[in-house]
This record gives structure tokens, sequence and C-alpha cells, in this order.
């Protein structure tokens, strides 16, 4: 009977040893599963319930700031400065790529447990779209272009996103 529950069935072999000895001693609903199946009541544990997708590493899935925002944010952010003194676009387009490479860095910091594969009898987990280079505007011809590696232990100052 207490199959269905998986690595939770010793607790409620435990509720059930409790129940037997005084049915008020445990909650309503465990009650009443415990009178079902007395009874000869199939009944089934409840079925986990699938968690509803979740945002792309807080993005949303958009890439870039909405047009309304960058309105909103360079009005109230104006920039009086003379245009030489704005860094070259390559340094921007630099700096935006070492950012999505930070921002993966992250996703796999808090999210990478959930996909690695630690049990070699399980069948192995996929992460899909989650921790895809494309999901932070990545590509496969990144891998070999060198970032800075700010705190990630036991890489040099600098590496390439396939080392990362």
């Amino acid at each position: 009977m207490f199959d269905q529950f998986g690595i939770n069935a010793g607790y409620v072999e435990e509720l059930h040893a409790k129940w037997v000895q005084s049915p008020q001693s445990v909650d309503e609903k465990w009650q009443r599963f415990f009178d079902d199946s007395a009874a000869g009541v199939v009944v089934q544990a409840p079925q986990p319930i699938a968690p509803a997708p979740l945002p792309l590493n807080g993005t949303n899935g958009v890439r870039s700031t909405p047009p309304a925002i960058r309105r909103s944010i360079s009005s109230t952010f104006r920039l009086d400065l003379p245009h030489d003194t704005l860094p070259p676009p390559g340094v921007v387009a630099g700096a935006e790529a070492a950012g999505r490479v930070y921002g993966l860095i992250n996703a796999y910091r808090v999210r990478g447990h959930l996909y690695a594969n630690l049990s070699p009898l399980a069948a192995p987990r996929i992460s899909g779209d989650e921790l895809a280079l494309e999901t932070f505007g990545l590509m496969q011809s990144d891998l070999d272009v060198t970032f800075p590696t700010i705190n990630v232990e036991g890489l040099p100052e600098r590496a390439t996103l396939r080392e990362i």
C-alpha cells in the first residue's frame, strides 16, 4: 500500500501506525485516506502536478530592453557628453557579450543542479532551452571566443566559452 508514495513511504507508514492507535492523531485528510484503504477502496496517492514553465533566467524570453523602457531610461538619465567621450561600439559589444556569458554562468550556478545527471541508472536529464547558449544571445561560434572569467574558480583570468 505504501509503495505508491516512493521516498515518502516511511513517513506514510508512520502516519498509518499513529492512525491505527488513534485515528484522531492524524490530519483529517489522512484519516479519510486510511479509512478508505481499510474499507478496500482503491486509493491512489495524489499525482504530482507539473510546475508552470519558468521564465528564461529572469528575462521572460526578452533578449533586450523594450523600446518604452529604453525611452524612459534615456529621458531620465540624459547624458550630455560629447560624442567622442562615449566608448567605441566594439567595447560596448564586448561588454554586452561578457554580460551574456556571465548570465549563462549564473544560470548554471543557480539552475544547473536541476539538470545534472547524478544517477547512472536513471535516464539522462535534458536541460532544454533554459541553459542553451541561444537563450543568452550566444552561438556555437562563440565557444572559441575568449571572455573574462571574473569569480569563476579554477579558471584563468580569461578563457574561451568552451573552457568556461
